[in-house]
C-alpha cells in the first residue's frame, strides 16, 4: 500500500511539472505551427492580422512634399483618396480627434523651413504651370490654411488638365474666372451724356446734354447687343421753328431723341474692367410734342411731320466695376463711351454727323 501511495506521488509531481513546462514553452512555437503534445494543431492557415496605419492628409502630403514626390501632389486621384481615407479614420462627426502635428513637432518644422526657402519655388518652377499651381494650391490648403475661393480660382485659371481643375472646383467650391466671364449676362445702364453735330447738322440742330438708358445681353461673355435710348434735354434740339404747309410749329416744342440697335465686342474683360468696340443702326427722331400737335388738329390744321432717319454708328466704350467678393465677378460698374453716326434722307433736310458721348452706371445680371 505504501509502494503504491509513493508511486501516485511521482505520477502527480510528473504531471506538475509538465504542467510548467507547458507554460514556459517559447508561444512563437505555437504562433509559427510547431506542436507540442498529443494530437495538437497548428496555426499554418491562420493569417495574422495587422491594424493598418494611415497617416493624416497632410502627413501624407508632407511626406511627398519633403521628398519632393511632386508627381503624386499633382495627381487628383491620389490627392482625392488620401484626403477622403484620412476623413473616415481620423474623423468623427464632432470633428478630429488629435492633431498630428503635436506629436511630430519636428516633421512640420521641417514642413515649415522648406515652404519658406528659395527652394520651394525653385523646385515649383521645374513643374509644368498646371502642375505647380495645383501642388502650391494643395500644399498651401494643408500646412498654412490659404484656401480662399479667390485665391483657387486665380490657381486654377493657370491649370489646363481636365482632372486637376475639377478636382479644385469640386473641392474647394468654386468656378475659374475665365467661365464666369464667358457666361451669357443681362447688362442695364443709365446714365448722361452729350450730343454733337457737325457737317450740316448743327445748322439744324443745337447740341445738348442728353440722358441715356438702355440693356444688353451678352452672349458668351465677349459678343453682346445693345439697345439704347436717349434724348437732348434742357435746350431745344432744333435751332428754329418748322413751316410745313403754311403752318408754323415752334422750335420749344420739337425734340430729338436717338434710338440704338448695336452689336458690340469686348476686346478685353475681367472682373475690374472691359474695353469694347461697338457699331449698328442709330435711329435719329426729330418729333413735335403730341400734346401741342393734338391742339393744332382741334384748330383744324394739320399736325408737324416728325423727321426720323436711320444713320449708321460705330465708336468705343471702357468699363471699370466695383464690388464683388473677390469670387463673385464685380457686378456694379461705370462705363464711358464716343461715337458718331450719320443722317440718312429725311423729310427735315439734315445731313453730317452726330457726335456723342456720355458717362452710364452699369448692373450686370449673371447667374452663377
Amino acid at each position: 500500500m505504501a509502494k503504491l501511495t509513493n508511486m501516485l506521488k511521482k505520477v502527480f509531481l510528473l504531471l506538475i511539472c509538465a504542467f510548467f513546462y507547458s507554460q514556459a514553452a517559447d508561444p512563437v512555437q505555437f504562433e509559427s505551427g510547431h506542436e507540442w503534445g498529443w494530437g495538437g494543431t497548428t496555426n499554418e492557415n491562420k493569417s495574422e492580422k495587422k491594424t493598418a496605419v494611415i497617416p493624416y492628409f497632410d502627413q501624407d502630403i508632407g511626406q511627398h512634399l519633403l521628398k519632393k514626390e511632386f508627381s503624386y501632389i499633382a495627381n487628383p486621384g491620389y490627392v482625392r483618396e488620401s484626403f477622403t481615407k484620412s476623413i473616415n479614420v481620423h474623423r468623427t462627426p464632432f470633428g478630429r480627434l488629435t492633431y498630428f502635428g503635436y506629436s511630430n513637432e519636428d516633421f512640420y518644422e521641417d514642413i515649415y523651413t522648406y515652404l519658406a526657402s528659395d527652394a520651394w519655388e525653385d523646385d515649383l518652377k521645374k513643374l509644368p504651370a498646371g502642375d505647380a499651381a495645383f501642388v502650391r494650391t494643395i500644399v498651401y490648403y494643408s500646412f498654412i490654411g490659404i484656401d480662399g475661393k479667390r485665391y483657387v480660382q486665380i490657381q486654377l485659371d493657370k491649370i489646363e488638365n481636365d482632372s486637376q481643375r475639377e478636382f479644385l472646383q469640386e473641392f474647394f467650391n468654386v468656378k475659374r474666372q475665365r467661365d464666369i466671364l464667358q457666361t451669357g449676362h443681362w447688362t442695364l445702364f443709365f446714365g448722361f451724356g452729350g450730343n454733337y453735330f457737325s457737317h450740316g447738322a448743327d445748322d439744324k440742330l443745337n447740341p445738348g446734354p442728353a440722358f441715356d438708358l438702355g440693356f444688353g445681353y451678352c452672349f458668351i461673355g465677349r459678343y453682346c447687343t445693345d439697345f439704347r435710348i436717349g434724348s437732348i434735354v434742357g435746350v431745344n434740339p432744333y435751332k428754329e421753328d418748322v413751316v410745313q404747309s403754311g403752318v408754323t410749329f415752334p422750335k420749344k416744342e420739337i425734340s430729338y431723341t436717338a434710338v440704338e440697335a448695336l452689336l458690340r465686342t469686348k476686346l478685353i474683360y475681367t472682373y475690374d474692367y472691359e474695353l469694347s468696340v461697338f457699331g449698328g443702326l442709330r435711329l435719329h427722331a426729330i418729333e413735335f410734342d403730341t400734346e401741342e400737335g393734338k391742339r393744332f388738329k382741334d384748330k383744324g390744321l394739320k399736325d408737324m411731320a416728325n423727321g426720323y432717319s436711320y444713320g449708321y454708328t460705330m465708336g468705343f466704350e471702357g468699363a471699370k466695376f466695383f464690388g464683388g467678393n473677390g469670387v463673385i465677378p464685380k457686378l456694379f460698374g461705370i462705363s464711358a463711351r464716343v461715337g458718331v453716326a450719320n443722317f440718312g434722307d429725311n423729310n427735315l433736310d439734315i445731313g453730317g454727323y452726330n457726335w456723342y458721348g456720355g458717362i452710364d452706371l452699369i448692373a450686370k445680371l449673371i447667374k452663377l
